[in-house]
């Protein structure tokens, strides 16, 4: 199945000069620009299509890139952005791509001296789940499946220019995914600061509660909920409007993918996984509230506003795990016991052994006994085994003994804003 990947622009490899920039309302809070013109930025991904997104100056003097990924190439010109900032634009997209290795190469052709295209993130479509991959879900996926019609937003804050904003106190969503790691984003209206407009339940555990911060760090881009460390399988994240006048927003989503099956995890005799709902909070810039934190090591919590971490043992491996034997030996081991044969063999060893102690002890007291009758004769000495069938008779009876028991054998510059007329007029949020 085929997927949306997201890559920040600092995962790219530059060339020439590049500025560090950024605001809350672009992907990870950072962006790339040039003033040089032949500088280039590259990378490498495995899919089928890529777009490269980005932001683009208010009023701007003219700049231009140009793109190539095999043999299709495109370019984008600041004049075609008008007197208005952009932000989350995509500046050129390629056409479908053979399933295998690409690399894409942005160059800056036409630059000025300050900023006016900043790269901001890339998609691409992909079937891999290679680690370091994030999935991007966007509000309109079809895989979110709203309890009734959410009412459809969009602006130049909002990824993809589009968002959902519940209607009344009980609405949600269902989001079903794969992965070991989920973030949700969404927008908030400053009418709301400090009222708990959100409630988010995952797999069926407690309920966390969003509290909107009070201020609000941004209108888009806020984060509203994580979850990392999450085992093998489907997962299932529903979110509720709690408040009566407040409102819950869905802009997008981030999803970490299991790894390939090639990729030999390591063994685990649990599963941690971390819930957080935080209240102020963006992308690349998210912080909780420590003295809000919550521990429980019994796997249940209570509804908060903070961050909240479940602990869970689990009594059964991960999937794609081993269970590798111990090198230290248990210590309820049996054990070994010598074979049969060998008892045997030592038995008879042994009964050998005494009949020949008798037999020396006889000739012995024989010859004394004949020294003292006066016969110096010795007719044994010339056949020592022609012995009397009487000796062993008059054997004392050997015992067996058992054998004993053997051992037990896991920057820089910043683009313009207000004051320089690189800033979008915030969306108008309903109440």
């Amino acid at each position: 199945m085929s997927n949306t990947a997201i890559v920040d622009e600092r995962a790219m490899q530059y060339s020439g000069s590049w500025n560090g920039g950024g605001q809350f309302i672009e992907f990870s809070g950072t962006t790339k620009w040039s003033s040089a013109q032949g500088s280039t930025a590259k990378y490498t991904f495995q899919g089928t299509q890529i777009t490269v997104y980005a932001s683009v100056a208010a009023n701007s003097s003219s700049a231009s890139m140009s793109f190539a990924v095999d043999n299709f190439t495109g370019s984008y010109s600041s004049t075609s952005a008008g007197g208005a900032a952009l932000y989350h634009a995509p500046l050129w997209a390629s056409p479908p791509l053979s399933d295998g290795q690409h690399t894409l190469v942005v160059t800056q052709d036409e630059a000025q001296a300050s900023g006016v295209i900043f790269l901001d993130y890339l998609l691409y479509e992909t079937t891999s789940s290679a680690p370091g991959t994030v999935y991007f879900v966007d509000d309109r996926d079809s895989r979110i499946a709203y309890s009734t019609p959410w009412e459809p937003f969009g602006s130049q804050g909002d990824f993809m220019h589009t968002s959902s904003e519940s209607s009344d106190a009980g609405d949600s969503f269902i989001f079903e995914f794969e992965g070991t790691s989920i973030e949700y984003y969404g927008g908030l209206n400053p009418l709301d600061a400090g009222k708990t407009i959100g409630s988010i339940v995952l797999d069926g555990a407690d309920p966390v509660l969003y509290t909107a911060p009070s201020p609000i760090p941004g209108i888009t881009n806020n984060q509203i909920f994580n979850a990392t460390n999450l085992g093998p399988g489907t997962h299932k994240l529903v979110a509720t409007s709690t408040d009566v006048t407040g409102r819950l927003w869905a802009d997008y989503f981030l999803v970490t993918p299991n790894v390939d099956a090639s990729v030999d995890p390591s063994p685990s005799s649990g599963t941690t996984t971390s819930l957080s709902a935080f209240t102020s909070t963006g992308h690349g810039s998210s912080s909780s509230n420590p003295s809000a934190s919550a521990h429980s090591s019994s796997g249940t919590s209570s509804p908060l506003s903070g961050q909240l971490t479940i602990v869970g043992g689990s009594s059964t491996p991960s999937a794609g795990s081993t269970n590798k034997p111990s090198s230290r030996p248990e210590s309820n081991s049996a054990p070994h016991s010598l074979p049969t044969a060998a008892i045997a063999a030592s038995t008879v060893g042994a009964g050998v052994f005494l009949s020949l102690l008798l037999l020396a002890a006889c000739i012995l007291i024989r010859r004394r006994r004949r020294r003292d009758r006066g016969d110096l004769s010795d007719p044994l000495i010339a056949r020592p085994f022609g012995l009397s069938s009487t000796l062993f008779e008059s054997s004392p009876r050997r015992k067996s003994r058992e054998a004993a028991p053997g051992p037990a054998v896991a920057d820089g510059t910043r683009i313009p804003t207000d004051s320089d007329s690189r800033s979008v007029p915030p969306p108008q949020y309903s109440a």
